[in-house]
C-alpha cells in the first residue's frame, strides 16, 4: 500500500510539472525610439493576446484562449534565454523571411512584457507593449443560488 501511494505521489509531481498556464495580455500602445507612445494603423489599444507557459515557465506560445498553439513551424513559440536588467527573457524559436525575429521582455511577476521585432519591424525600432488582465469573457460566478 505504502509502495502505491509513493508511486501515486511521484506521478502526481510529474503530471505538476508538465502542466500548462495561459495568461491574458492586452495591447496597450506601441513605443518609437524616441520614446514617442503610438498605434499603427488597424491596432486596437485593448485587444486581446493569449500566451500559454509550459515547462516550469521555460517555453511560452501565442494561444487562443484555451491554451491551444494553432501557428505551426515554431512561429510565435518562445524559449527562456534568461534574466537581464531584472526582465526575464524569451527569444522566438523559429522565423521566416517575412517575420523578424522576435523578443519578449517579461517582468518578474508576468503582469506586463514588451515585445521587440513584431512583423515588418526588422529595424527593432518600435516596442509593443502588453498587460496582463484578468480573462474579460469570465464571468463573476454568484456565490449561492437563488
Amino acid at each position: 500500500m505504502k509502495k502505491l501511494l509513493v508511486i501515486s505521489a511521484l506521478f502526481m509531481l510529474g503530471a505538476l510539472s508538465v502542466s500548462a498556464q495561459t495568461y491574458c495580455y492586452k495591447f496597450l500602445y506601441c513605443v518609437t525610439k524616441d520614446g514617442v507612445k503610438k498605434l499603427l494603423p488597424g491596432q486596437v489599444s485593448g485587444a486581446l493576446h493569449y500566451m500559454t507557459f509550459t515547462n516550469n515557465k521555460q517555453m511560452c506560445y501565442n494561444t487562443d484562449k484555451d491554451g491551444i498553439y494553432r501557428m505551426g513551424y515554431g512561429q510565435f513559440s518562445y524559449r527562456y534565454i534568461g534574466k537581464r536588467n531584472g526582465m526575464l527573457v524569451y527569444k522566438e524559436q523559429s522565423t521566416n523571411m517575412f517575420w523578424s525575429n522576435t523578443t519578449l521582455f517579461f517582468s518578474p511577476d508576468f503582469s506586463r512584457y514588451n515585445q521587440k521585432g513584431q512583423g515588418y519591424d526588422a529595424s527593432n525600432s518600435l516596442t509593443y507593449v502588453y498587460e496582463y488582465v484578468e480573462d474579460p469573457y469570465e464571468e463573476d460566478t454568484p456565490e449561492e443560488l437563488y
